[in-house]
């Protein structure tokens, strides 16, 4: 792993922290992760134009990276409402 990827991990962990996403039904959940994670995008996004750090990171992982994570927290976050309403019973 080179150390471009460590600091680009670490900005999003940092930017993404900022608050957690309240527990809440499926769809609304979805949504409130989805425009999150564009604003985190966007902020990446920003923070490589203004440092010229875009040549640093291949696109196509980039673009996989920014596709696929909303979908995967948007699963987890579904699993995590059954197991904790499987829990409540």
């Amino acid at each position: 792993m080179s150390i471009s990827l460590v600091y680009l991990a670490l900005i999003t962990f940092i930017i993404s922290s900022a608050g957690q996403t309240p527990v809440s039904k499926p769809p609304a959940s979805c949504s409130r992760i989805v425009l999150r994670w564009g604003a985190i995008v966007a902020g990446l996004l920003f923070l490589a134009f203004a440092f010229d750090v875009g040549a640093l990171f291949s696109r196509s992982v980039l673009l996989t990276w920014f596709v696929i994570t909303p979908i995967a927290l948007c699963v987890a976050q579904a699993v995590r409402l059954r197991l904790l309403k499987r829990s409540a019973l």
